[in-house]
């Protein structure tokens, strides 16, 4: 069966192919009639449908949920201090995602891209600490933007949610475009990194479950 990138962009080829061939059709039909378009004509009538069919291919990438996502792996060095939500150990690596992650944003806001959503993923070891003071700190965090050293977490979602959160409001300081939305997000032990719901119980620590993915979508 094919993939559903390999339908979009054949499709896409095809397209092009036969308005090409529609294009030097009526160019020879033309010149019967003495009516000859220039070739820089042609060419730019050409670049005009390619332009088109780009933008077709972005919206279906964006229909499909195929919008570029970023990763930041605990094996690839974004990796937090045990039982922290603080992004110093990282934070200049991660200063430089944010030129890839405007250059996501440029390219497909076209198409209404006005969103990141930030998901916090760990893997399934126990916490020991059971105090969470999320339900009192969590939202002033938010809407302050700035990071509160006392707040505590009871569990991997919560872990999860602080530590998508810190790299949100990296983001959003530091992002240059405007006028976007942020959601934050934990999806805790539940996600592989395959992207597929765990079917046992795990409760040895892995550090190839530790990430924060970033996903770029529409928000109306």
């Amino acid at each position: 069966m094919f993939s559903k990138e390999f339908i979009i962009f054949t499709f896409s080829e095809l397209l092009l192919v036969f308005l090409f061939i529609l294009l030097i059709a009526l160019s020879k039909n033309n010149q019967n009639k003495n009516e000859i378009i220039n070739a820089n004509e042609l060419l730019v009538k050409i670049q005009t449908y390619e332009d088109s069919i780009n933008l077709l291919n972005n919206r279906l990438m964006l229909f499909m949920n195929k919008t570029p996502a970023i990763e930041l792996k605990e094996t690839e060095g974004y990796q937090f201090n045990i039982g922290s939500a603080d992004i110093t150990p990282f934070q200049s690596k991660l200063s430089n995602k944010i030129h890839s992650i405007d250059s996501i944003l440029q390219q497909y806001r076209e198409i209404g891209v006005n969103t990141i959503e930030i998901i916090g993923h760990t893997d399934g070891s126990v916490v020991s600490n059971g105090y969470s003071n999320l339900d009192l700190l969590l939202d002033s965090t938010l809407i302050t933007g700035s990071w509160r050293n006392n707040i505590s977490f009871g569990s991997n979602a919560d872990l999860g949610l602080l530590r998508a959160l810190s790299v949100g409001l990296f983001l959003r300081q530091n992002i240059k475009e405007v006028n976007l939305y942020y959601k934050i997000y934990s999806a805790a032990q539940l996600i592989l990194p395959d992207g597929k719901i765990t079917q046992k119980v795990d409760r040895y620590p892995d550090s190839t479950r530790r990430r924060i993915e970033i996903r770029f979508t529409r928000s109306n």
